[in-house]
């Protein structure tokens, strides 16, 4: 979800990187699933893309509506 977001704003990972201080070896790791993303990472990412925090995210729901009640 990273990655579409990132190009959609026409960043590549080095400049995405730098505007959040942030290499671009960890974005691309980011991007690929090696690491999990922080929250806090994430809020810094949604405000420089422009984007939601949970659109950085791929939730992985059978039926969200169960998850939600519990």
């Amino acid at each position: 979800m990273l990655r579409k977001h990132r190009k959609a704003r026409g960043l590549t990972q080095a400049q995405l990187g730098d505007r959040i201080g942030k290499s671009k070896s960890q974005i691309s790791d980011l991007e690929r699933g090696r690491n999990i993303m922080r929250v806090d990472t994430a809020k810094v990412i949604s405000i420089e893309l422009g984007c939601d925090i949970d659109d950085l995210y791929e939730w992985a729901y059978d039926d969200p509506k169960q998850d939600l009640d519990g």
